[in-house]
């Protein structure tokens, strides 16, 4: 009996960190991208991703290599990070 015929398509990166959600509406990045790099250093999780992010100066330019839609791609822009609320405020809110 024949096999169907699957179309080929690339699996994607190994290791990165997926960006479910964001709500910066000046972020070239969008859900869905892999984050395979920022700057010189991969990120092992999201929380190692903020970590690096910290060491980023308002306005200073940041490098994200990225995955979207099957292809790898660099995305530069100049970081202007948003404080997040409180843990405490997010949950009286709810």
């Amino acid at each position: 009996m024949n096999q169907p015929s699957w179309p080929t398509c690339s699996t994607g990166p190994e290791t990165g960190v997926l960006l479910v959600h964001h709500t910066d509406k000046d972020l070239p990045l969008m859900e869905g991208d892999v984050i395979l790099k920022i700057g010189r250093r991969r990120p092992a999780d999201a929380l190692h991703a903020v970590k690096i992010l910290e060491v980023y100066e308002p306005d200073e330019p940041v490098a994200f290599q990225i995955w979207r839609h099957g292809r790898s791609f660099l995305v530069e822009f100049d970081f202007n990070p948003t404080p997040l609320p409180d843990v405490e405020t997010a949950q009286e809110s709810r």
